[in-house]
């Protein structure tokens, strides 16, 4: 279950929570239960719960999500990496592919991808 149907069904604990109102507006509002009765003691409707008010567990959401951030920064620069080689790969298979059978085998390693790059870049 979601917070705004733990709302609406009266299980959440008596404290602050972030709220969304049927016009859209966002602002802290408090849940309150009475003598085990869900009391709601706003003057529009709820429309959605959108998180409690908690400092510390806001901070460490915040902190979460930057370093989130910073594993994605290094997670899409090794793609970029990669998508570089699989590039040069590609390019390399389609020089050998040209060669002719003869000057392939009779060419090093070295003198095979010394000709790449002197072909391709």
């Amino acid at each position: 279950m979601s917070l705004t149907d733990d709302w609406r069904a009266g299980k959440l604990k008596d404290i602050y929570y972030h709220v969304q109102d049927e016009y859209g507006k966002i602002y802290p509002a408090r849940y309150v239960t009475c003598q085990q009765k869900f009391a709601q003691f706003l003057p529009r409707k709820i429309v959605q719960v959108l998180a409690v008010c908690d400092y510390e567990k806001l901070q460490a959401s915040f902190q979460e999500n930057e370093e989130a951030k910073e594993i994605i920064a290094e997670l899409e620069d090794k793609n970029t990496q990669l998508e570089k080689k699989l590039e040069i790969a590609v390019k390399a298979l389609e020089h050998i592919k040209r060669l002719p059978v003869r000057v392939c085998c009779d060419n090093t390693a070295e003198q095979a991808l010394k000709e790449i790059k002197e072909y391709h870049i």
